[in-house]
């Protein structure tokens, strides 16, 4: 991405983020999902940049994404009833006693995202610094961050579904 497309998606966070942070909210009813919903808004924009060039109304096009990944999350979280990706740390807080944060996250979570997870709510890591640590950008951390937590979401709903 050169300067001037930089300087323009950023101009577009800026101009943007709260009204969509705002929509996405009033659809999903949580700030963390709300926020990875519109950080995903932003990164299907990167990824499109080229197809929306000619577009009339980016807004209207972010607004429209927004509408679809939180109807879309919300489907997803009725459908399989779902651990909310807020509750995974607080599960893990919960099934903690006396073990290790790494030890009560479910068996079968990826190392990259166990890593992430400790990273962010054991060792209460900033998104920036783990970035930073990765070498990646803030936003693909965000984006990395969600991913891992809906695995380990899915994992834990799956062995608490074992369990009884």
């Amino acid at each position: 991405m050169d300067n001037q497309n930089k300087s323009y998606f950023d101009d577009l966070y800026g101009k943007y983020y709260l009204d969509l942070f705002g929509y996405a909210k009033s659809i999903v009813k949580s700030d963390a999902l709300a926020e990875e919903i519109v950080h995903e808004a932003f990164l299907i924009l990167l990824t499109e940049q080229d197809n929306l060039q000619n577009h009339t109304n980016i807004f209207a096009w972010l607004v429209t994404v927004v509408r679809n990944q939180s109807y879309n999350e919300l489907r997803e979280q009725k459908s399989h009833n779902e651990v909310s990706l807020d509750e995974v740390p607080q599960i893990a807080a919960e099934q903690q006693d006396m073990v290790s944060f790494q030890d009560s996250l479910p068996k079968d979570l990826k190392p990259e995202d166990r890593q992430l997870l400790t990273w962010r709510y054991e060792e209460r890591m900033e998104y920036e610094e783990i970035a930073k640590r990765l070498g990646r950008s803030y936003d693909a951390t965000r984006a990395q961050m969600h991913r891992a937590k809906k695995r380990c979401a899915k994992l834990m709903e799956r062995e608490r579904k074992k369990l009884g």
